[in-house]
């Protein structure tokens, strides 16, 4: 990994911790050493976490899919500003990218959108969502989401058809193990193959049938069993599906862990009052003898709380203050005497200084064709205004498009940190009641949760990654191999151009095993580049270039994908939805493909050349030897051996060089010196010269020739046979969300229709001063509607609102 990236991450992570407190029980130099050793992974282990707030979460073909991306960091949730590009794909039930695209990323945000093919099935589709960065670590740990899409033209051979759910049980004991007489908590979970949990009642049973306690589901198919487990026992967990109040005949059964002789049980006192202010943990040892033990509590890698104590009896107990735990996941990590892991539990703080956001709205109920003004405030508490940079869609509610509740604030405080599809996660937040405690303490048991692994964290290793992040822009990488082999080639100079009028060119050297690397700042929309690698008479090399989308083909922490259930579907809501769809593309066509084009420099990757010959400003030459010979002074054009050759003046040491400079024709760099001699120069429009050595990475050149023709397409050209050419996606370019003006009476009496569902996307709202004024205006489409707004303060502090109203 390039020195000075790592030593920059190291350094932002730093200074994370800094502003992170943790309490040492006594001065124990092995509980030091194991606090280090996570503070010491954590600070050279950054990592990222992306979200996705769209505009909706239902689409029919031929609608756009607006989102905007957040990327913060994993530790404090702040905005990070280190990833330049996201890329964001949307998956089918096959787990197969139906289509993928690279987002800018500035500041820790981005802004992009899908149009929904024609082509594509009706059906649920995943979102998922990663950096570069990202790919180094779980891949659990990528943004998703489910959104809808409905196509009416395939509705027939796309249909669902009802599937017999099967059940799988899954069973979590409380701190990892089971142990042979002692007390013990077992979490439980039962859903479908879609992850759905089940409401279910049962048994736990010995391994003769016999009932030790009976149990149940509490909620979203999670429940807790608690009994002493026996070494000579083994125990069975049974239980039957309840649906529409009745049980079903089949019993699902899985078998609980082994039972360990001896070894370590942890558990935690969670009082369900809200005002608890300690939790009790209990650490129990069987056959370990009155050892010592170390508990060390860390939220998302960093250490809040250190403490030892000594098991007397096999047993011993800490009382910790909920005001030192960090907001949300905690994990409780339980070490030996030899500092190793032996049991773990997570915890979960709710995040008691969220920010005040709110929507003021003139009234509840609007008319159509109306201009809606807003103000949105942003607040740290009821006095106190806050700079919070958000993202608000405005969009109908009906029996097919639902307010989605994967928000971004119990994404950044639950669903982010837990691996696998967290169902309902609203639904933790909606009160504090002891029911919610309740079942946010059996989500933590049944959920594993880590960044990182022991084993990993106690090496004290200097880590190595693949990836590197994309701190100026787009990292292309590949291979240099030669032609027939996949053998990599070392020290070989590999090219990489999109012919422009901007010079899209960039060189690298292989390393060892052949890997190559270019790296460009803005590469935009999609096109064709050309790579070249150094050859001899001998091997002829060619470049292979990565896919820099992750091809996950199995990920056992995801469920399988839920068909979207048509017969459930209001059908005549979804017909109509369809067709204002339709209607809207047909007179607002304009609508869909209207893109922003984004600031760029349009510097040459040299930045500025010594000497720009613009060739209509002189005379007109009919071959390039002429003009070559006739006025650019700083080039010299001379034959060895019946072959031309150019050279460049070096400004620097006041001589030519010796060696060719690199030359380039609208960004392909030319090795035949002959071939280009006979290119039509009334094609070139100008030429930039650097007159002086050029060092670019590990390459050197000797002054560059760089021409370039009126259409930056190298019209006429000849490509070399050895070059390859491929088909490459950029940087996705920003539509524009255009909507309707009724600001007089002229517009809103027009005939054209509006039926719009969705009245607005802004993915840019900053409220600089903790407040914002914007404005909308309602369609011919009557019914409910709802403003959803998101976003994150510069301190990591997610905000979510919504505000309904009706158009009659």
């Amino acid at each position: 990994m390039n020195k000075k990236i790592h030593n920059s991450l190291v350094c932002l992570v730093g200074g994370f911790l800094l502003t992170i407190s943790f309490t040492v029980a006594g001065q124990n130099k092995e509980l030091a050493l194991l606090q280090n050793s996570i503070e010491n992974y954590t600070s050279h282990h950054l990592q990222e976490k992306l979200f996705l707030h769209t505009d909706k979460n239902f689409y029919v073909a031929n609608e756009i899919c607006w989102f905007k991306v957040y990327n913060v960091d994993a530790i404090l949730n702040k905005p990070l500003s280190i990833s330049k590009v996201a890329y964001v794909e949307l998956i089918d039930h096959n787990n197969k990218a139906v289509i993928q695209e690279k987002i800018a990323l500035g500041e820790g945000t981005g802004n992009g959108s899908i149009l929904i093919p024609n082509s594509i099935a009706t059906g649920n589709y995943t979102l998922r969502a990663y950096t570069n960065w990202m790919k180094n670590f779980n891949t659990s740990f990528f943004f998703e989401k489910k959104i809808s899409i409905l196509n009416a033209s395939m509705v027939q051979e796309n249909n669902y058809t009802p599937i017999k759910e099967t059940y799988t049980i899954q069973v979590f004991p409380e701190g990892g193990n089971l142990v042979g007489d002692v007390s013990s908590k077992v979490a439980f979970k039962i859903a479908n193959q879609f992850g759905k949990g089940m409401q279910a009642k049962g048994y736990l049973l010995n391994e003769k049938g016999d009932t030790i306690t009976t149990c149940q589901t509490y909620s979203l198919g999670m429940g807790t069993v608690s009994f002493t487990p026996q070494i000579e026992h083994k125990y069975i967990l049974s239980l039957k599906v309840v649906d529409n109040k009745t049980l079903n005949d089949k019993n699902i059964t899985q078998t609980l862990p082994s039972i360990f002789e001896k070894g370590y049980a942890l558990s935690i006192n969670n009082s369900t009052s809200s005002d608890a202010q300690k939790i009790k943990v209990t650490i129990a040892g069987k056959k370990v003898g009155d050892t010592r033990v170390y508990l060390l509590i860390h939220t998302r890698g960093i250490v809040t709380n250190a403490l030892t104590a000594l098991l007397e009896n096999g047993i011993s107990s800490f009382e910790i203050d909920k005001s030192k735990l960090e907001e949300g996941i905690s994990t409780f990590t339980l070490f030996n005497e030899a500092q190793q892991p032996v049991s773990e539990r997570l915890y979960f703080t709710y995040p008691t200084n969220n920010t005040i956001s709110s929507i003021t709205l003139e009234s509840p109920l609007l008319e159509k064709r109306k201009k809606v003004n807003l103000q949105i405030s942003t607040k740290l508490d009821m006095d106190h205004f806050v700079a919070a940079n958000l993202s608000m869609a405005v969009y109908k509610t009906d029996s097919v498009q639902n307010i989605d509740e994967n928000n971004i604030q119990n994404y950044i405080w639950l669903s982010s940190d837990l691996t696998g599809n967290i169902e309902s996660p609203s639904s933790y937040f909606q009160d504090k009641s002891s029911q919610t405690l309740i079942a946010m303490d059996n989500l933590m048991l049944v959920n594993g949760w880590r960044r990182f692994n022991w084993e990993n964290v106690l090496s004290n290793t200097t880590p190595t990654f693949k990836y590197l992040p994309e701190v100026a822009g787009s990292i292309i990488t590949g291979k240099v191999v030669q032609k027939g082999t996949t053998s990599g080639v070392k020290d070989i100079a590999g090219y990489i151009s999109m012919p422009s009028k901007y010079t899209l060119f960039k060189a690298g050297i292989s390393d060892e095993n052949g890997n190559i690397k270019f790296e460009f700042p803005h590469l935009y929309n999609d096109g064709q580049v050309i790579l070249q690698a150094d050859s001899t008479k001998y091997n002829t090399n060619k470049i292979e270039i990565d896919n820099p989308f992750v091809n996950i083909k199995n990920n056992n922490a995801k469920s399988e994908i839920l068909p979207l259930q048509l017969p459930q579907l209001n059908r005549e809501s979804a017909e109509q939805y369809t067709r204002n769809i339709e209607i809207q593309n047909l007179f607002k066509a304009d609508y869909i493909n209207h893109f922003e084009q984004p600031a760029l420099d349009t510097n040459a990757f040299y930045y500025k050349p010594d000497y720009t010959y613009y060739l209509d400003e002189y005379a007109r030459f009919t071959t390039m030897e002429e003009v070559i010979r006739e006025y650019v002074t700083p080039l010299t054009l001379t034959k060895s051996d019946g072959r031309f050759q150019l050279a460049v003046y070096d400004d620097q040491n006041k001589h030519f060089f010796d060696k060719a400079p690199l030359v380039l024709l609208d960004g392909l760099p030319i090795a035949n010196m002959d071939k280009f001699i006979e290119y039509d120069p009334l094609k070139i429009r100008k030429l930039e010269v650097v007159a002086r050595s050029y060092f670019s990475g590990n390459m050197a050149f000797n002054g560059i020739a760089n021409f370039i023709t009126y259409t930056g397409k190298m019209e006429g050209f000849e490509l070399d046979p050895r070059s390859t050419l491929i088909d490459y996606k950029g940087l996705q370019l920003q539509r524009e969300f255009s909507a309707p003006v009724y600001e007089n009476q002229a517009q809103i009496d027009s005939r054209s229709p509006d039926f719009r569902h969705l009245l607005h996307w802004s993915p840019t709202i900053n409220t600089t001063n903790g407040a914002k004024a914007t404005s909308f205006y309602t369609s011919d489409v009557t019914g409910k509607y709802v403003i959803v707004l998101q976003g994150i303060t510069k301190d990591g502090k997610p905000i979510y609102a919504e505000k309904i109203f009706t158009v009659k």
